[in-house]
């Protein structure tokens, strides 16, 4: 767990991201773990989950452990494009 910590730490110390565009797969932990990860950081930034199918458990489970925003990437329009930058300014 420490490795994994020090990796999160390492990717978001002293960077300044908006948005953060979460995966389900990865290499050490899976995006539910990060995302619990960063918020027990207490890291601010929008969270967000793009997935290629609806699965509402897997949706339920990420926003419980601090997933701000959950969309299907076939549904990717301009329009929610444009969303996420209004809550992009928001949380600024």
């Amino acid at each position: 767990m420490a490795k994994k910590r020090f990796l999160l730490i390492t990717i978001h110390n002293g960077a300044c991201f908006d948005l953060i565009l979460m995966d389900i797969d990865m290499l050490v932990m899976n995006g539910h773990q990060v995302t619990e990860e960063l918020r027990d950081m207490h890291v601010g930034n929008l969270i967000v989950r793009m997935n290629s199918h609806e699965k509402e458990e897997e949706k339920k489970s990420f926003m419980d452990v601090g997933l701000d925003y959950y969309y299907y990437h076939k549904l990717l329009t301009i329009n929610v494009v444009r969303d996420l930058l209004e809550k992009i300014k928001g949380n600024a």
